[in-house]
Formats: C-alpha cells, sequence, structure tokens
C-alpha cells in the first residue's frame, strides 16, 4: 500500500522499500498526502514519522508497532461559531470594498464518461464532509472597529450547469473565461456564497468538458486543493460512495484547530518566542523601489515568469540536497538571498515566509484530511555578511530556517490571537515586503487521473483588481509538469519592467550555479541543526571542530 502511495504521489514508476522519501522528491506538502491517503487506507501515520523515517521498510515497521489511539473528531454537519485563525485575522485587517473576490480557483478538464448527475451528486457530498466550504460571515461593529463573525452555515446549492454551443467555439478561451469570470465575481461571504463549481458542457466536437472550482480563499489553500480534487476522484471510483464512505470518518475540524491555536497563544512556550520575533522584525527594512506610489492597488499588478530547465529542476527535486542535508526551500531562499543583497546593495534581507501551516502541534488534533485556509506568514531574517563561498551561503539560510520555532506558527499566534495589548502593539508593524512562497507539486494529484487533467484556458481574476497590496514583491516556485516555474509579481507603479527582469534573471542564474555546486559536491557535509544543535553552534564552529580533529564524524559529534 505505502508503495502504491508513494509512486502515485511522487510519479515514480517503482519505489524500493529502502529508498529514501525525501530524495524521489518529496517535500512537506507530500507528505502530508501520504498521511492523509494511508489514513484512508487504514494505516495511522503522523507526519513526523515520515521525516523520522524516511524509507517504507522503516515506515512499514512504525505502522505495525504504532498503538496510539485514533483521534475522535466531530462528525455530522457542524453548526454555530468558528473563531477567526491568525491567518483570516490577517485577511480582515485589510479591509476593502471587495473582501468577497479573493479567491483560489482552478479549471480541470473532465472526461464525457463523467456524467454532471455524478459530479454533482459526488460536490454535495464532499460539501457536506469539509464545513469550512459553508463558512458564511456577519460583520459587526463596534465603536473602534469593524469585526467578522465566523460561522457555518446550511448547506446551499453550489454546483451549476452551463451550457457551451457550437457557435461559442470560435473564441472558446474567452467563452470560458467569461463564464468563469462571472462565478468568480459572484461570491458572497456574508451570504455564504463562498463555494462555486460549474459544469461547463461542451459541445459534442470537443472530447472533454470542463469543471470550473471557485472557492473564498477564507475556506480553502494548497494542501485543501490537492485533498478536494483526491477525493472526487476517489469518489468517483466507488460509486457505492453513500453506503460505503471510502473516505473514512472526517479529520478535526478547522474549529478544533483554531480553538486549540487560541490556547496555545497564551502558553509560556509561545510568550518565550516573543524575544525572537521581536528580533526578528525590529531589523526589517524597506526594499527601495524605482518610484513612489501611495496607494498600490492589484490593478496595478505584473509579474515576470521563467522556468529551471528540466534536468535541474529534477535535480532540485531529488539529488541537490545529498550536499548539505537540504530541502527545497533552502536552496531557492539561498538563491533569493544572493539577487536581493547584490540588486539592492545590502548583506540581509527580511523575507515574508508563507508556509503550509499545518504543523503537527497537538496530539489530540489531526487535520491531514482537513479543508480549511491554514497558511502562516512569518518574517525571517537571511544575511549573508559572512559568506565566502556556495557552501557557507546554503549552510547560512539552512540554519538560519532550522532555528525558527515551530516553524513560524508562533508569530501569528502572538500577533494574532494573544490578548495583550503590549505584545500586539510591539508586533503591529508589517514585518517584511518581501514575499516568499513555495507551492510545491502542483499537479502531482492531476497526472495519475483517469478523469481529469489541467484544462489550458485563464479562469478570469481570482482577487479585485481593487486589492490593496501590501507587499512590494512576491516570489512564487512551484513545479509544473517536470520543471520549476518561479513567478515575480510586482507594481509596475513601484518598479519598472526592466528592473524586474533583471532580478529574475539574476535570480535564475543564482539557483542554477547553486544546483550546481550541489551536483558537483563529492561528499555530503553536516550543520548544527543535523544533530538539534541549531542556535547554539554555528556552521563555522562545527566545521572546525571537523577540521581540528576533535570530531571525526558524525557519531562522534553527537558523544562530543
Amino acid at each position: 500500500t505505502l508503495v502504491e502511495i508513494w509512486q502515485s504521489l511522487l510519479n515514480v514508476e517503482k519505489v524500493g522499500v529502502t529508498d529514501n522519501f525525501f530524495e524521489l522528491g518529496g517535500d512537506s506538502i507530500i507528505v502530508i498526502q501520504v498521511v492523509s491517503r494511508s489514513r484512508r487506507k487504514g494505516y495511522h501515520l503522523e507526519v513526523q514519522d515520515l521525516f523520522d523515517y524516511q524509507t517504507i521498510e522503516e515506515l512499514a515497521n512504525v505502522i505495525l508497532l504504532n498503538t496510539k489511539q485514533e483521534i475522535v473528531a466531530e462528525q455530522g454537519l457542524l453548526e454555530g461559531t468558528v473563531s477567526l485563525s491568525p491567518i483570516q485575522k490577517w485577511f480582515f485587517q485589510k479591509e476593502h470594498g471587495q473582501l468577497s473576490h479573493f479567491n483560489q480557483a482552478i479549471l480541470l478538464a473532465v472526461d464525457k464518461a463523467v456524467s454532471k448527475k455524478t459530479l454533482e451528486g459526488i460536490i454535495n457530498y464532499l460539501v457536506k464532509r469539509h464545513d469550512a466550504l459553508r463558512f458564511c460571515y456577519k460583520k459587526e461593529t463596534d465603536t473602534e472597529s469593524t469585526l467578522y463573525r465566523q460561522y457555518y452555515d446550511t448547506p446551499k446549492e453550489v454546483f451549476s450547469v452551463v451550457k457551451v454551443t457550437s457557435s461559442d467555439l470560435e473564441n472558446e478561451d474567452k467563452t470560458i473565461t467569461s463564464i468563469c469570470q462571472g462565478y468568480q465575481e459572484g461570491l458572497d461571504i456574508e451570504k455564504g456564497k463562498i463555494t462555486q463549481f460549474v459544469f461547463i458542457e461542451m459541445p459534442e466536437s470537443e472530447k472533454q468538458n470542463r469543471l470550473f472550482i471557485a472557492v473564498h480563499h477564507l475556506a480553502i489553500d494548497g494542501v485543501s486543493w490537492r485533498i478536494l480534487i483526491d477525493e472526487i476522484e476517489e469518489l468517483l471510483k466507488a460509486p457505492d460512495y453513500g453506503q460505503n464512505n471510502p473516505l473514512g470518518k472526517k479529520t478535526s475540524s478547522f474549529r478544533d484547530w483554531v480553538n486549540k491555536l487560541k490556547e496555545f497563544a497564551h502558553s509560556d512556550e509561545i510568550e518565550q518566542q516573543k524575544s525572537y520575533w521581536l528580533g526578528r522584525t525590529a531589523k526589517f527594512k524597506p526594499l527601495v523601489t524605482d518610484f513612489k506610489a501611495n496607494k498600490v492597488i492589484r490593478e496595478s499588478t505584473e509579474t515576470v515568469s521563467m522556468n529551471l530547465d528540466e534536468s535541474r529542476s529534477q535535480a532540485l527535486l531529488k539529488e541537490v540536497h545529498k550536499a548539505y542535508n537540504t530541502e527545497i526551500n533552502d536552496i531557492l531562499l539561498s538563491a533569493l538571498l544572493t539577487t536581493m543583497t547584490g540588486h539592492f546593495e545590502v548583506d540581509e534581507i527580511t523575507v515574508g515566509f508563507e508556509g503550509h501551516g499545518r504543523e503537527a502541534l497537538f496530539k489530540d488534533i489531526d487535520i491531514s484530511n482537513t479543508v480549511g485556509w491554514f497558511t502562516n506568514k512569518y518574517p525571517v531574517l537571511l544575511s549573508n555578511k559572512n559568506c565566502s563561498s556556495e557552501g557557507d551561503l546554503i549552510k547560512t539560510v539552512k540554519e538560519e530556517i532550522r532555528q525558527v520555532p515551530l516553524k513560524g506558527i508562533g508569530y501569528g499566534c502572538l500577533k494574532y490571537l494573544n490578548t495583550n495589548a503590549e505584545t500586539k502593539k510591539q508586533l503591529a508593524s508589517p514585518g517584511w515586503d518581501l514575499v516568499f512562497n513555495y507551492l510545491g507539486q502542483i499537479d502531482n494529484v492531476l497526472h495519475e487521473s483517469s478523469y481529469f487533467k489541467a484544462a489550458s484556458e485563464y479562469t478570469g481574476e481570482h482577487i479585485s483588481k481593487d486589492y490593496p497590496l501590501n507587499e512590494k514583491i512576491v516570489v512564487k516556485a512551484v513545479f509544473i509538469s517536470e520543471s520549476l516555474m518561479v513567478s515575480w509579481d510586482y507594481s509596475k507603479e513601484e518598479f519598472s519592467a526592466k528592473t524586474m527582469k533583471k532580478l529574475i534573471s539574476a535570480f535564475m542564474q543564482n539557483l542554477n550555479e547553486i544546483v550546481d555546486h550541489c551536483l558537483s559536491k563529492g561528499a555530503s557535509e553536516v550543520t548544527p541543526s543535523d544533530f538539534g544543535l541549531n542556535g547554539k553552534l554555528d556552521h563555522k564552529e562545527l566545521d572546525d571542530l571537523f577540521d581540528s580533529g576533535e570530531v571525526k564524524d558524525e557519531k562522534s559529534i553527537i558523544k562530543f
């Protein structure tokens, strides 16, 4: 079972039981997918298990020895209010006139063997299963501010059918885009219209229909999309799902997760992180722009994109990390640090790091198969002051990321959930204006599908053109098919196209050089975080210990 799951999610034809998960291209997002699918098959795994036991041989033994009690989650149709998570509070603090137009969307080409009736039944089933897809919001104004209350709404009709005629095919792309755009703009968070599935019925001459899905970002994130598409596929294979329930029991609700975070936000552990986060935010220096602008909105956004060639992309997934025991974010951020410090003539930068946020914090909470917006944003301070080589650069970035407590989740807890007024005041500043987000292997569910593939038509604007931009540059990296695509979003009112093309070209050159450097290394090198010594020893001190002969190998460093 584990072999089949790994082959499917990693898009690898053959997997041996001693093959390393991360060397096959695994990452933290795919870890969640592995856990989700394993539990659906009746095998209990924790997210941390895949980091601790990275081969199927080891994982199988963990499953056999695992006697942990199954987590009991709320079942049935949930009702009542739901506290806002840190990222949801961040969203509502940016209030503007088009709050309802801040979506995520996907357009799928659907095999015509799949009927609209079948899909409608599956969609209605999933909307009842994933309670976040029924969120509704009520505006409440007090004397100081406008607040939004979040609650579970009753199920609404979320499945629509639009028929495209033969005459529409002359402008097929525009027709489909127009349909998608209309539904994107039609979402309304205060009326409970935050989810829309649209079956676009194509003429007989077309081999495939389309399924357009738009969900307000308040209720979905990148991991949630993988869960939804995976479950639609699973239910299509099991026409008796109403009686048999091949998806198993619901995992912990978004409400339970946020309630736990609220408690955690007032814990001693989080309080002890406060000095760390204040130290990071205090060093934030705004980027110098080409032009001065007052109020910048999304309508002024431009994007430049480039692809890493396929061979280096695959090496980045599967081979590069042997050199310094890194993860993909270490490599991408090393290239970003070199690019930004070189262009802006500084020796450190603050990056708003965007992660999936589904950290295994609580023993009695399982969100591996829960739909919602769990994204976590926090500042990372990167410096290349003392980096004299590519190896120094990678090790420095790796160690800084490993020092971030609990993968940054404490920052949002302190800033948005902790009720201490002084803490809120101290963390009130934005903290960054450069954002980095690695989205993973976005099509690793679709590549194996018997029913779907990604459609090529444009789905329209997923965010209102009037939405205010608070960050100056947003860098996104994602694997599409076999290659890494990197895109830089910016406002043309702040930067020229020439500057941004120069930046992305420099980034790709730096990334190529770092990848080639790692591939050329004969032996791997370790850093303090590999032994749980991050923050207690820097990587140069560890290198000196090896060079001095006091420490000869990995076993002796542990003893030392």
